[in-house]
């Protein structure tokens, strides 16, 4: 048992099992931090072993399985007590020189504790400035078209990438791949069980390449639409920061953007259940919705209100490369556009009332979409200080 008294450092905090069991559950504020005063140097510490965790891009991706494997013939050829500590210290100094992926990834194998949401914690994305499918063992591929088509197989060795480019995998429900869509595309997306996926701008996916018999789950940043296989005994989850979605053979949408804090979730076929997240004044809620009816997330107190739209297909357009209005608000449209773009777009001189009907398709360039949502509202497109005008 560590002397209390003792200053801790970073590694002492990466031997701590139950410091990086709460950090990879993404539970680290609930670690209790006894020992920690502003006296001394051991809150900067925490925080750099904190860091160190979050910092791998994938904490247990799908290449180190046979690392995983190795590290726990290693363990079991130990015996316990003094000799599994001096393992730890040899864990240690590799921390020291190369990375503490050792570490965690004994610790990972041994409590089988992994969640999507830990591997998702683990890899945030701040931009979406590049088109990257990322594949088992840290592959990143980078895709050029503006409009992707990738397919897995049953079992999730062999990805179809535009049905040009074939690539293969080790596969299994432990093995997770990630997709990041930029800004200005739109990818669609055929996972190992049938269940079809298209990704909107600006968003990112990660989904085992082949999943359990038990469950189905992926984890969601951005907004997707989804058309899932069904399988009443197969339940199917999409998580994201700030409520999960569980569905059984249905076609529904998921908005979940944490720098707009947009979060609904809109069904169009089938059924599904939506659970809010707990929080420390909040309890977890779950609400059910029917054809027709969006669920919207108000973030501030944890609340769900439920909407029923006119034109719910007008919401999902984008999957076929088009926005559809029907007597909508400009503004409203312009948000679309704005979202999907990226791009900033003020409206001036009252234009924002105006309600307008029309089909446009999303090309590659903004600037062609506004011209002509400017010749449909009768109003002048300009472009200074770095965004777009409508006057």
């Amino acid at each position: 048992m560590m002397d209390k008294k003792k200053k801790k450092d970073f590694t002492d905090y990466l031997l701590d099992e139950d410091f990086v069991l709460k950090a990879i559950k993404g539970e680290e504020a609930e670690y209790s931090e006894a020992g920690i005063s502003k006296s001394d140097d051991a809150s900067d510490n925490y925080l750099n072993a904190l860091q160190i965790l979050k910092s791998i891009r994938v904490l247990f991706s799908t290449g180190m399985q046979k690392k995983k494997e190795e590290i726990w013939q290693n363990i079991l050829e130990k015996k316990v007590g003094s000799q599994m500590l001096h393992f730890f210290k040899v864990a240690a100094s590799l921390v020291l020189i190369g990375g503490i992926s050792l570490v965690i990834y004994f610790i990972a194998f041994r409590t089988n504790n992994l969640s999507v949401e830990s591997i998702a914690a683990s890899s945030e994305t701040e931009s979406f400035e590049r088109s990257e499918l990322i594949i088992s063992g840290g592959t990143s591929l980078a895709l050029s078209s503006s409009m992707i088509n990738i397919s897995y197989s049953d079992n999730g060795k062999t990805i179809r990438i535009n049905d040009s480019l074939i690539i293969s995998q080790e596969a299994g429900s432990d093995r997770y791949n990630e997709i990041i869509v930029p800004y200005g595309k739109y990818f669609s997306l055929k996972l190992s069980d049938g269940t079809h996926i298209w990704i909107n701008a600006g968003s990112r996916l990660i989904y085992p390449s082949a999943f359990g018999e038990k469950s189905r789950e992926i984890f969601l940043q951005g907004e997707a639409y989804l058309e899932v296989a069904g399988a009443n005994n197969w339940p199917f989850y999409v998580k994201t920061s700030n409520f999960n979605v569980e569905v059984s053979g249905t076609s529904f949408s998921v908005q979940a953007d944490d720098k707009k804090n947009i979060f609904s979730t809109l069904l169009l076929e089938g059924a599904v259940t939506i659970y809010t997240q707990k929080s420390k004044n909040h309890r977890s809620e779950q609400y059910q919705l029917t054809p027709g009816n969006m669920a919207v997330l108000n973030v501030e107190d944890n609340n769900i209100v439920i909407e029923q739209v006119k034109y719910p297909e007008s919401l999902i357009a984008w999957k076929n490369g088009y926005i559809i209005f029907n007597d909508e608000p400009l503004s409203s449209v312009l948000q679309r556009v704005s979202k999907f773009y990226n791009v900033d777009v003020e409206i001036i001189n009252g234009f924002s009332s105006i309600k307008i009907t029309g089909k446009l398709e999303l090309k590659d360039d903004p600037e062609r979409v506004l011209k002509g949502l400017a010749a449909v509202s009768k109003s002048e497109l300009v472009k200074t200080s770095g965004k777009f005008v409508l006057r």
